[in-house]
């Protein structure tokens, strides 16, 4: 169960095609989700930039100006402006990087005129960016990842995905692309319960001549590629038919989300979670009680519990203070159950530290004791150079903290807390000073087994409990008593590379990675032809072959529709080779 503040809107896209063949009407309807119709799509080619690295520089510039930055007198010339302007000051357009780091490199710029007025100000990358080197990249592995994508485009979210060619050897994933992601084969703007069988994107690798929003088919979680006798994949996960072979993966994404407040575009998101077994005197608890703060004015806050409820829960809201109650009844939590709470706050940077608790926690009916509250607070230190530094693979990233709550100094935990920090792409990802401070409250209690360990991507809320990559261990035990606050000095320095980012130029010729082909090109030249006709005669009221371009009751006049719609169509990244 989870409740969030947020902002929300959609837009529906609906398309009929009308063709009238050997005196016969067809009509054609389709109704599939995109957040905006039409999206910006920014093209490397028409910047002459073909054959740079900067796919991530274009997702980038999409999603800004989705959210309405950008000049200009509609979104596509908004979002062209964006890319022109980060290339030519901000960024280093002929080598790889990562789209979240272009879009803070813009959004603290003198070009960002929004910054008190916009409310899109907060950034994050999730994904499977957390192995132990941090320089492989496998597939994302939910199972539930295309529908997570599809709920959060139908919500105030932009996003762009990040997918990889299977290699099949130690290098475990090449070819980083970013894509910008703008809907899916849903029929409305309702929230969905179920993945999408489609995602929708725009992808500034291929030029507009075809279409303006490429539609690709997820493979099976369990069974990707499967056309691909080489069974070249990287485990299980979310393939998509980006290339005929072998399909590409998804590995990642990044999100641009708004605040309520529009007056900062400098934000920080910080996670904590708590978790805590009921051990009262009733055999039941019918309710959950708890508080979260920060130092800082709260933004925006997403509060989360992993126990199942119909019930939403109640606030009591201030300034960077929050009171939260779950009414419980309707599943009561029996004695000797543990819950997980956790929270996510965005919240103003501060160069001093920006910190986040849980305040006391205490079930109804009442426990003997409340458990008390935990807080963490963090001061990075910046890199010579501030925002204006430039360094290929530039990025932020997460550092994860742990801790255990004891009763007594050797009895056995009672709790946990756990945190996620965020620090941007100008500051030091190998040294980090973390400050612990116990939120007062009755009762004395011990905490000990601080673990520390770092991601580059944000850690989802069923991911956060599971997190065991550490790399720095300290009182594991005995605890010491909560009297006052503990300081860490983390220095991870020579452990902490860059992850590569995103390298793709896209494909040279017809038939290389990446190349999109029109419906109809059956034989896969880059151009629906004669050639295409004849081997649409062939298959014609076949009861399935290549030609079946619906996909629906075999090779009839719907699929010569789509041919005759796409006829001459060519889409061969070499243009000239074009009619």
């Amino acid at each position: 169960m989870r409740t969030e503040k947020n902002l929300s809107f959609s837009t529906i896209v609906a398309c009929v095609a009308i063709f009238v063949i050997s005196g016969i009407s067809i009509q054609l309807a389709c109704a599939d989700y995109l957040k905006m119709n039409p999206p910006p799509d920014v093209d490397k080619s028409e910047h002459g930039d073909s054959k740079k690295e900067s796919c991530w520089v274009a997702s980038a510039s999409n999603l800004l100006a989705g959210a309405g930055y950008g000049d200009g007198n509609n979104v596509q010339e908004r979002a062209d402006d964006i890319y022109d302007e980060i290339c030519s000051n901000l960024c280093d357009c002929n080598n790889t990087g990562w789209d979240d780091t272009a879009m803070q490199k813009w959004m603290q710029s003198n070009y960002n005129t929004w910054k008190n007025t916009n409310p899109y100000t907060v950034i994050n990358k999730y994904g499977a960016f957390g192995t132990s080197d941090e320089t492989q990249r496998f597939p994302y592995a939910r199972t539930d990842l295309p529908q997570l994508i599809g709920n959060d485009l139908r919500g105030s979210t932009f996003l762009s995905l990040s997918i990889r060619r299977p290699t099949c050897d130690a290098n475990v994933g090449i070819g980083g692309h970013s894509i910008a992601c703008w809907g899916d084969d849903g029929a409305d703007a309702n929230y969905i319960d179920s993945n999408p069988a489609k995602v929708k994107v725009s992808d500034s690798d291929y030029w507009n001549t075809h279409e303006a929003v490429q539609t690709y088919t997820y493979d099976d979680y369990n069974n990707p590629n499967p056309n691909d006798t080489a069974d070249c994949n990287e485990g299980v996960g979310w393939y998509i038919d980006y290339a005929n072979k072998p399909h590409w993966y998804i590995d990642g994404f990044v999100k641009l989300e708004p605040t309520a407040d529009g007056n900062n575009s400098n934000v920080r998101t910080l996670v904590t979670s708590a978790q805590f077994t009921y051990n009262g005197n009733d055999p039941c608890a019918l309710d959950l009680h708890y508080s979260f703060s920060s130092n800082h004015q709260i933004l925006s806050y997403r509060t989360t519990i992993d126990w199942d409820t119909n019930n939403l829960p109640s606030f009591f809201e201030d300034t960077n203070n929050v009171s939260v109650s779950w009414d419980l009844s309707d599943n009561p939590v029996p004695k000797g159950s543990t819950v997980t709470i956790t929270v996510e706050i965005v919240v103003p940077y501060d160069a001093n530290g920006n910190s986040v608790s849980i305040g006391l926690v205490f079930w109804t009916p009442m426990m003997v004791t409340p458990l008390p509250g935990a807080g963490m607070f963090g001061q990075h230190f910046g890199m010579s150079g501030g925002p204006n530094i430039n360094i290929p693979n530039m990025c932020g990233g997460y550092v994860i903290c742990a801790c255990s709550l004891y009763a007594s100094s050797s009895g056995p935990p009672i709790g946990e807390y756990r945190w996620q920090f965020r620090y941007s792409y100008y500051e030091d990802p190998c040294n980090h000073l973390l400050i612990f401070q116990p939120v007062p409250g009755p009762g004395t209690y011990f905490m000990g087994n601080f673990r520390f360990g770092h991601s580059h991507a944000l850690l989802m809320d069923d991911e956060l409990p599971h997190f065991s990559n550490w790399k720095t261990v300290q009182y594991q035990y005995p605890p010491y008593q909560t009297l006052g606050p503990k300081t860490f000095m983390l220095n991870w320095t020579g452990t902490l590379p860059y992850p590569k980012g995103q390298d793709y130029i896209g494909p040279q010729n017809c038939g290389d990675p990446g190349t999109q082909y029109a419906d109809g090109d059956l034989n896969k030249d880059c151009t629906v032809d004669l050639e295409d006709l004849k081997i649409f005669t062939e298959q014609w009221l076949q009861p399935a072959g290549s030609a079946n371009l619906d996909n629906i009751n075999g090779i009839d006049f719907f699929d010569y529709a789509i041919l005759a719609e796409n006829w001459l169509q060519c889409t061969d990244p070499n243009q000239a080779n074009c009619p």
